[in-house]
């Protein structure tokens, strides 16, 4: 093919691919779990670049069109587990084992990171009732470990500790 008629061609298409661009814009509203029809140079997204990109090869310029290795997924069900005060949990999720890609269902299967289905850990929690022994007053955990946090040697007034009230 002739040079002029290549760049002919080339406007030709350009010009309608704008002009459905304008008009007809799409975009992916999450990332893809499959191939986005449209998606020409694999951002995610149908938009002008598509269409450039699309005019481009079909004009034969040296230029390759992005074509995902499509796969069904091969799911693994990981359920949820419950965080606690010292271990991260996590919400239930699941793992494709051709790809390695994490999904998660929130009004359908979405694509997600790891990072995504961790629940951090809670921390240790305390009572709000003060305990105290003759020397010393604190708040003790309550999450099951021999915790104490807030110790502190009482403060008497008239014989009453006036933060913990022990007399």
């Amino acid at each position: 093919m002739k040079t002029s008629a290549k760049i002919l061609s080339f406007i030709i298409v350009l010009v309608i691919a704008v002009t459905a661009a304008v008009f007809c814009p799409v975009k992916a509203s999450a990332e893809p779990v499959e191939y986005l029809p449209g998606d020409v140079n694999g951002d995610g997204a149908v938009n002008v670049k598509d269409l450039i990109r699309l005019a481009q090869y079909i004009a034969k310029w040296d230029v390759e069109l992005y074509s995902p290795e499509l796969h069904l997924h091969d799911l693994t069900k990981y359920p949820a587990v419950e965080a606690t005060c010292t271990e991260p949990g996590n919400i239930e999720y699941y793992q494709c084992s051709v790809c390695g890609g994490y999904f998660i269902y929130r009004e359908d299967l979405t694509k997600a990171s790891i990072e995504d289905t961790v629940i951090p850990a809670k921390g240790h929690a305390y009572s709000e009732s003060w305990s105290y022994d003759t020397a010393y007053h604190w708040h003790g955990a309550t999450c099951g470990h021999d915790l104490v946090a807030d110790k502190a040697e009482h403060s008497l007034t008239d014989g009453v500790c006036s933060v913990c009230g022990f007399d």
